[in-house]
């Protein structure tokens, strides 16, 4: 395989209750110094399986779209965004992770910032009400003028996009989620274009359906804006 490939965007995904105690164990041994220390300090055994599950479908993306399987995740802080270092290999690829309760997402490339965000559509939220606190003005008279029966999911499509691009940025929502800007319609079947004023960063958004009830963004912050969009590819992880 073409390890220079830079026109993909590899993801995948996988329920937690499939990951079995064979794959925890041996997954353990290879987190880094830092990473293990994070893990260590989760106290919530459900957070740790998904803290572990992320990294188990990382090292599944990188094995199987890009032959790696000698690297290490390093993390300067809690709120700084992890990265990839190889020790045989001078890619330079971008991942992030997502995960529901049920649910863990993951996504990485060599095209440029990525970040990826999931939801559980069974899990009840007022996501109009959410909305009305982080996104911009505008779009909260735009979705009041639609109908009662959609609002919730066109603030949900909002949500997942703006929180996948913040994400790719390396912030949190508290920072300029209403600075993001969808440019195009919300669409699973194309990328499509969202823009912020904040460093005049643009993204392209592929809309995700990692399982049934479940529901998510893609956003890709690339490294060369005049370079084609890159595909979307899923790579199934088999526990």
């Amino acid at each position: 395989m073409d390890t220079t490939e830079p026109s993909v965007v590899y993801w995948t995904s996988c329920e937690t209750q499939n990951l079995n105690e064979e794959a925890i164990q041996n997954h353990l041994e290879k987190l880094s110094y830092t990473e293990q220390m994070r893990y260590d300090e989760i106290q919530d055994p459900q957070r740790s399986k998904q803290f572990l599950l992320g990294r188990i479908l990382i090292w599944h993306l990188l094995k199987d779209a890009f032959e790696i399987k000698e690297y290490t995740i390093e993390t300067q802080d809690t709120f700084d965004k992890p990265k990839l270092v190889f020790s045989q290999s001078d890619l330079e690829l971008d991942f992030n992770i997502s995960h529901t309760e049920h649910m863990v997402a993951a996504v990485i490339t060599s095209s440029g910032y990525i970040g990826i965000d999931i939801e559980d559509m069974n899990i009840k939220r007022s996501w109009h009400g959410i909305g009305k606190k982080y996104f911009s003005a505008h779009e909260n008279q735009d979705i009041e003028r639609k109908p009662s029966r959609i609002k919730d999911e066109l603030s949900l499509k909002l949500w997942v996009t703006k929180e996948a691009a913040i994400k790719a940025r390396g912030q949190t929502i508290s920072r300029g989620m209403a600075d993001i800007k969808i440019l195009k319609r919300w669409s699973e079947k194309q990328p499509f274009d969202v823009s912020g004023t904040h460093q005049n960063t643009q993204w392209l958004v592929y809309g995700i359906t990692p399982m049934k009830d479940h529901f998510g963004a893609i956003a890709l912050v690339k490294h060369n804006d005049k370079a084609p969009n890159p595909n979307l590819k899923y790579i199934k992880y088999q526990p």
